[in-house]
């Protein structure tokens, strides 16, 4: 018996170990593929499709979001174009698709799974032309304003040219700076 516990809690011990040592690399991973997309990405707009419903209240922890950017030359409004989209997007959460083109962006909303690598090329059938991708975004709340999510939209970059790329939140800009609402 004294043998099986010394086996057992050495096997515990290693499992321990390995999970800590497979945290650090992927920490260390995803730090460095955030300073890459900080570098290199350009700066966009991340309308908000969906986010963890703690975002919108106050607290201490981080959470994602399902965005919509765009990298097109020929929005001229980005935030126009965006808004409209994501509203049709969420719209189509928990409900039944009408076509095989909403059938693909329903799929993207009612999978709320934090997938932080994947930008999907929503179908120009349903944007109308522009060229626009459904992404997440990990939220750090000490970037937000208001230290809560109280703005459609969250500061980004992203790099265009890597579509396995993450799009990394950042400051917002001042003007989209304003005074906390009360709670």
């Amino acid at each position: 018996m004294p043998m099986f516990v010394w086996a057992c809690g050495s096997v515990c011990v290693g499992v321990v170990v390995l999970v800590a040592l497979l945290g650090t690399v992927l920490s260390i991973q995803a730090a460095r593929h955030e300073r890459y997309v900080t570098e290199k990405g350009q700066p966009v707009l991340g309308w908000i499709v969906q986010a963890n419903a703690a975002l919108y209240q106050p607290g201490e922890s981080n959470r994602p979001a399902q965005v919509l950017i765009t990298f097109d030359p020929a929005v001229g409004d980005p935030a126009a174009v965006l808004a409209g989209i994501a509203a049709r997007v969420a719209a189509l959460k928990g409900e039944a698709p009408r076509d095989p083109v909403e059938a693909e962006v329903a799929r993207l909303v009612n999978d709320e799974s934090y997938r932080p690598y994947e930008r999907v090329l929503l179908p120009a059938a349903f944007t109308g032309g522009p060229e626009v991708y459904s992404a997440h975004v990990w939220v750090n709340r000490e970037l937000l304003p208001a230290g809560v999510l109280d703005l459609p939209y969250v500061r980004c970059r992203a790099v265009k040219d890597d579509e396995q790329s993450r799009v990394v939140m950042v400051g917002y800009e001042p003007e989209d700076r304003r005074p906390a609402r009360p709670f």
